[in-house]
């Protein structure tokens, strides 16, 4: 099975995904917009049980598909000749167990020539309450993401959020919300023709579902930031 979700990553990443066509002559203004886009976007995503993996010999690897809405940035800048309404990429995830509930998870994206995009992250997750009568718990998450996409943009994520899940039997829902952060960097895209550095926040908000038989699980997740975006994941939990 993680032979098989690695062939998956690796065929998706070389193949399917087209090219993020990124405008120039951006003005401060479109490039906060563009760091909403790319930077926020890419950002670590859940797309797991909500009971913590922390406490056991928990571990997770996974294969994610995450789609991007990228119609607003095709109107910033310069005009780009062939609007691009949105884009999808992988990622490949690992989850590990740690002690009191706490978990810790790693994704990234190779490179791709199609895509001209590439990213890594990671997230740290504590279960800090389980009902005793009900099928619920509550976890505090942390995470952070660093992108490039044609080597004009360099962003950073970090983002707190609070999540609610509910299980019972094969399905899973979670919800919650946080604060997200993103600083980029420009490069040889800007209206001034300089290397520039932005700096941009919002409101993140995420529901999830997943669905489990036996260690295998799908999950999708949306996810609001200043847009939305949805992601899907398939993988094997221990």
């Amino acid at each position: 099975m993680p032979q098989f979700l690695l062939f998956i990553l690796l065929f998706f990443s070389q193949t399917l995904f087209a090219e993020i066509k990124i405008p120039v002559n951006l003005s401060q203004l479109d490039r906060l917009e563009t760091l909403r886009i790319l930077g926020m976007g890419t950002s670590s995503k859940i797309l797991s049980e909500p009971y913590p993996l922390g406490g056991y010999s928990g571990l997770e690897l996974g294969v994610s598909i995450e789609f991007l809405d990228l119609t607003d940035l095709s109107s910033l800048g310069a005009t780009i000749p062939d609007k691009q309404e949105n884009t999808t990429y992988p990622k490949l995830s690992l989850g590990k167990g740690l002690y009191n509930n706490i978990d810790m998870f790693f994704n990234f994206t190779p490179y791709s020539k199609n895509s001209g995009l590439s990213q890594y992250g990671g997230m740290i997750r504590w279960g800090f309450y389980q009902s005793p009568y009900v099928p619920t718990c509550l976890s505090l998450l942390v995470h952070g993401n660093a992108t490039n996409v044609s080597q004009n943009i360099f962003s950073q994520s970090f983002g707190v959020d609070l999540v609610a899940g509910f299980t019972l039997n094969y399905v899973s829902v979670y919800f919650g919300g946080g604060q997200i952060e993103s600083r980029g960097q420009f490069v040889g895209i800007n209206s001034s023709n300089n290397i520039e550095t932005e700096h941009t926040s919002s409101v993140h908000t995420l529901m999830g579902t997943i669905l489990t038989l036996d260690k295998v699980f799908v999950a999708i997740e949306l996810d609001r930031y200043s847009d939305a975006m949805i992601s899907a994941k398939i993988g094997i939990r221990n």
